[in-house]
């Protein structure tokens, strides 16, 4: 019996959120394995025929 390998799709994008509430913007702040602070938004990465608004949720 053959195996078939089935394809990965490629992601078609990368979103990124920028949340904003009364012109005040929200970021994620993480610490790394260093214990330095650092700035992150939430990001996904987004397949052919998804919704990226979704994706975020």
């Amino acid at each position: 019996m053959m195996r078939v390998h089935k394809a990965i799709p490629e992601p078609i994008a990368l979103a990124l959120a920028m949340l904003e509430d009364n012109g005040r913007v929200l970021f994620l702040l993480r610490k790394n394995q260093q214990g330095v602070e650092q700035l992150e938004l939430p990001c996904v990465l987004i397949f052919k025929g998804r919704d990226p608004v979704a994706e975020l949720a």
